[in-house]
């Protein structure tokens, strides 16, 4: 599971192509994600398709985790993760929806409730990309603290 953020996916393009005496080619794509959508994160799935997952905001507190899948020159339809969480957002704090071997999408992001300085972090699973599990916190401890700074790999 190769594991891209936007400056390092250009840095590793670039590196790759001069690496290979290949010409570096740049063209824009289009941006599956709204206006207003934040903490952009990348990962693949385990065939090796971009998917792109990011936070929509929802209203006043809260916000709607969503990915969309690249293949060819097409992402997907948006989809939603989770809808109407109190995200904790911060650019440190980028959630993810990783890939497994047999095809499953695994997701993690950080919540804050609100009036609290906690982060918590959570979990959910699909095996068809539309129906995700309920989410669940990641850890056992429910302390006021920060459980922030989480990542995942298929392994």
């Amino acid at each position: 599971m190769l594991r891209f953020q936007w400056s390092g996916l250009w840095l590793g393009v670039a590196l790759a192509s001069c690496l290979s005496g290949q010409t570096l080619k740049m063209e824009a794509l289009a941006n599956p994600a709204p206006q207003g959508a934040n903490q952009a994160n990348w990962s693949l799935t385990a065939d090796g398709k971009p998917i792109l997952v990011w936070v929509e905001p929802a209203g006043e507190e809260a916000a709607t985790l969503r990915y969309a899948i690249r293949t060819g020159a097409q992402w997907s339809p948006a989809r939603t993760v989770a809808a109407k969480r109190t995200f904790f957002r911060h650019p440190a704090e980028a959630p993810e929806v990783v890939s497994l071997k047999d095809g499953t999408l695994a997701a993690h992001w950080i919540e804050m409730p609100p009036d609290s300085e906690a982060e918590f972090v959570y979990v959910s699973t699909s095996k068809d990309g539309t129906r995700w599990s309920a989410p669940v916190m990641a850890h056992k401890d429910r302390s006021q603290n920060l459980h922030g700074l989480a990542s995942m790999v298929a392994s």
